[in-house]
């Protein structure tokens, strides 16, 4: 049975947080995850696709209502199997915990803490592998949500004292929390309107915003404080964050201002001596990379004449797409490769595709005649609007607002995505009201940087359902019926789900293992050499699931063919490299650690890799590791100390070599 139902007999005027209220009484709280409610076809009666948090409730309410025990109101309700879940993979977390006092605030000593802003009732979650912390609350009737990921976070104490009833879990930041606050959004229509659908956590819901406490206290401050029961279990920080300390002894909380002069207490970063830095804002660059262009081997050159289209990317107006006619110039025969336009007439050729202005744009240039559309559209007038003017110098406090004004409007993704959405379910396409009024706004957040004017996305143009090919895993989907669906799906079932790694199973460990890999001593090293692999591999095993790798070579390399939905390649590229090189430092000091195996003397650190090496690639090790997790067996662990490895095969080889050169010279009684 799947985590989904459908329960039928609700009255009409019903509205989804009823059915939610209805439900988490039997339940809990927190265990409904989304709900969809439709008129059912008779008119009178309402029906609810509920999807719970985990399989055991659906079957818990779905029981209770075949047994004709769930009542809404004075009608039973009925219950049947649903075979799809709403939201197909659900977020979720692993520690929950309510009712938490939140102090944003600055460390200006080992046990005190100025609070600079606190709230009570805060709701606060920790991701898998405690790879980011969710804190929910509630301000001036708004509901807002602070996240802040795992690179974000300097250090974390927890401060306790035998006897009192508080803990404290003070979290030291690089950066600020990324704050949402929670919209409900209505179009009139079922699919959309939040009286019939609810959301425990759905992206849409949730809008960017700035810091909304007084004094901006968020912003200024660079360390947090979650106090909590003294009796609370918490996650194993030390096991996932290597800035885990604990703390014998209570924290302090006073009220003062979110600084301090102290360095040494905050990740504060200073200019090299000599240098003066105006202001005092840190920039974290990337690196600038220029690819080159690889030219054809063909030498042949030729020239097109007649009817072409041409069109730049992006392209979401109808008009972006231009029908031009190609002549013959001899005089720019010395240019190839190219397309010349022309530079007189009543408005730029490149401006009318996607309002380019030849500033490193790519082009898509065809002349198949098939592939020429028979119907042009009007160009779409995209004269940006007129940048803020002022009528004084710029202050230091504009520039800061523009820059946050900028984060929180960055809403390029969201219309190209809501774009492809509504261009996918209208019968008219990208022609269609909503795509285009989607592609003037469009226009205007690319313009946003230079002009400060913000692209004001309106209710009804968020997506809500995303077709299946858009593959976002983490919210609801439906399947397209256009022929990019069918292609999707076509080659979806075509296509292998793990490309061609092949996995490492008993018969390849079997063929593969190396005898000339074991060292005289390594059994002493046997037993710490399997706690430490079983350690390795689910830290690792973590980290995959963390992120929706599928195999080993893929985060060990960097080349993730596919991952969860809620990352992105490029932006969590260095996030996933500096996972992977702290778990491989973390095990090159477990190995020099003093071994349990021996009573005294020094470590063998050749016998102790070759152990590392036998536990993982011996046929009679294979599958003890990770029981229970559905996991691959994982044969990185010993090239964490590769260089021992290299050693032992390279004395091998010379042992080898020698020995078959004095066979050699024996059989020919040249000694």
């Amino acid at each position: 049975m799947s985590r989904t139902i459908r329960l039928y007999g609700f009255p009409s005027g019903v509205t989804a947080e009823a059915v939610v209220r209805l439900l988490e009484n039997e339940t809990g709280s927190g265990s409904v995850y989304a709900v969809r409610l439709r008129k059912a076809k008779d008119g009178r009666r309402y029906y609810a696709i509920v999807q719970f948090d985990t399989t055991r409730n659906a079957e818990f309410i779905h029981d209770m209502a075949n047994a004709k025990n769930l009542y809404y109101g004075a009608s039973y309700l009925q219950s049947w199997e649903v075979a799809h879940d709403i939201v197909p993979n659900p977020r979720v977390s692993l520690h929950t915990f309510e009712n938490i006092k939140l102090d944003f605030g600055c460390k200006i000593a080992t046990n005190k803490l100025f609070s600079f802003w606190n709230m009570n009732n805060v709701s606060v979650d920790f991701g898998i592998g405690l790879r980011k912390l969710v804190c929910r609350l509630k301000y001036d009737a708004l509901e807002y949500m602070l996240e802040l990921s795992y690179e974000n976070i300097w250090q974390i104490e927890l401060h306790r004292t035998r006897g009192r009833a508080a803990k404290h879990l003070l979290i030291q930041m690089y950066g600020a929390p990324r704050i949402s606050k929670k919209v409900i959004r209505s179009s009139g229509q079922a699919y959309e309107d939040h009286i019939l659908n609810y959301f425990m956590d759905c992206d849409d819901q949730w809008v960017r915003t700035t810091d909304f406490t007084p004094s901006r206290a968020i912003g200024q401050s660079f360390a947090l404080s979650l106090e909590l029961p003294h009796s609370l279990k918490l996650p194993d920080f030390r096991e996932n964050f290597p800035g885990y300390e604990e703390i014998e002894g209570n924290l302090v909380l006073e009220i003062g201002p979110p600084y301090s002069c102290n360095p040494s207490l905050g990740p504060m970063v200073f200019p090299p001596r000599g240098v003066n830095v105006p202001y005092d804002i840190l920039f974290k660059l990337h690196s600038l990379l220029q690819l080159g262009h690889t030219v054809s081997a063909s030498n042949q050159q030729f020239i097109i004449e007649g009817k072409v289209v041409v069109a730049k990317n992006p392209c979401l107006h109808p008009g972006d797409v231009r029908v031009l006619k190609a002549v013959d110039v001899p005089e720019l025969y010395h240019m190839v490769d190219c397309v010349v336009f022309p530079q007189k007439g009543p408005r730029p050729h490149p401006n009318e595709c996607s309002g380019s202005d030849l500033d490193g744009d790519i082009y898509y240039v065809c002349w198949d005649k098939e592939l020429i559309p028979r119907k042009q559209i009007k160009p779409m007038d995209y004269t940006p609007a007129p940048p803020i003017e002022l009528d004084h110098d710029v202050t230091i406090e504009e520039v800061e607002e523009y820059f946050v004004n900028y984060m929180v409007n960055d809403s390029l993704g969201i219309i190209a995505n809501a774009h492809t959405v509504f261009a996918d379910k209208d019968p008219l396409k990208a022609m269609s009201k909503e795509c285009i009024e989607l592609a003037k706004l469009f226009s205007i957040a690319v313009d946003f940087p230079k002009t400060g004017v913000p692209a004001v996305i309106p209710p009804q143009l968020y997506a809500k359902e995303y077709p299946d090919f858009m593959e976002k895993l983490d919210k609801p989907t439906y399947q397209s019926s256009n022929v990019i669906g069918d292609l999707f799906r076509e080659v979806k079932d075509i296509a292998p789900h793990e490309g061609s790694i092949t996995p490492f199973t008993r018969r390849v460990a079997k063929r593969s293992y190396d005898p000339d890999m074991e060292v005289d001593g390594f059994e002493d090293y046997i037993e710490d050499a399997i706690y430490y692999k079983g350690n390795y591999d689910y830290k690792l095993g973590n980290l995959m699931d963390y992120y929706g790798i599928k195999t080993e070579a893929e985060i060990l390399s960097g080349s993730v063919m596919r991952m969860s939905k809620s990352f992105n390649k490029r932006r969590d590229a260095e996030s996933i490299n500096v996972a992977v090189r702290s778990l491989r430092k973390e095990a090159r000091a477990w190995f020099n650690e003093k071994g349990t195996g021996l009573d005294s003397g020094a470590d063998d650190v050749y016998a102790k890799a070759s152990a590392w090496y036998h536990v993982t690639y011996h046929p009679d090790y294979f599958g003890t590791y990770n029981e229970g997790l559905n996991r691959d067996h994982f044969i990185s662990f010993p090239w964490c100390v590769y260089d021992k490895l290299v050693l032992i095969k390279k004395d091998k080889a010379s042992i080898q070599l020698s020995s078959l050169g004095r066979q050699f010279w024996d059989g020919l009684h040249l000694s």
